[in-house]
């Protein structure tokens, strides 16, 4: 997941749950290198305070089921495949 951002730190969340809190790079991009999603409807919000003020911005995103095979668990990640390593 990746965020651009002028604040000192940027706060995610997807479907209400924390992921974690990043300080973007130069370029101003926070990035998460792992989110989970589930089927459906996903809510992700992104949350940052600056100047005393808090900014909050959110989307909805939709991933389709992986086709009911079983065994497969019900979240898929998704690695942005440009990113090599952060720690």
């Amino acid at each position: 997941m990746k965020v651009y951002s002028n604040a000192p730190a940027v706060k995610l969340a997807v479907n209400g749950k924390a992921v974690g809190s990043v300080k973007p790079d130069e370029l101003k991009r926070a990035v998460w290198p792992e989110v989970t999603l589930k089927p459906g409807v996903n809510t992700i919000t992104a949350t940052a305070s600056m100047g005393g003020k808090t900014y909050t911005d959110s989307c909805k995103w939709t991933l389709k089921p992986s086709g009911g095979e079983e065994g497969k668990n019900d979240s898929e990640r998704y690695q942005d495949p440009s990113i090599k390593k952060y720690k």
